[in-house]
């Protein structure tokens, strides 16, 4: 279940601390991560969790790129990269971009995340 499970388990850990009970911990952990698995609430938290860090990735592997192509352009990257909150909006420029044949093409894909 991620941090939310880990974070469970801190308080719990203070209450039995070793032995049986840390093992009877363990497998209410386990049972429960497949309950909760289930309900719409956790794939829903899951799926926000997917998609945020997706955004996270393409945003930064944007910026990388153009650092490496581009140089000149990591500043208007870094300002209009953070403007986009759809994933494959930013997928599709990074695409443009490490295709790109010159600076001004690559400067015309990063001025469409502004749009």
């Amino acid at each position: 279940m991620g941090d939310w499970d880990d974070s469970i388990k801190l308080f719990v850990d203070l209450i039995f601390p070793e032995g049986k009970d840390q093992e009877w911990v363990e497998r209410i952990f386990a049972m429960s991560k497949d309950i909760f698995a289930e309900t719409p609430t956790y794939k829903k938290l899951v799926g926000i969790g997917r998609e945020e860090g997706k955004l996270e990735g393409f945003q930064e592997a944007l910026i990388d790129v153009v650092e490496a192509r581009f140089p000149a352009l990591v500043e208007l990257a870094r300002q209009n990269v953070s403007k986009v909150s759809q994933p494959e909006t930013i997928g599709l420029v990074l695409k443009g971009i490490a295709k790109a044949s010159d600076e001004g093409v690559a400067r015309a894909y990063l001025e469409l995340l502004a749009a």
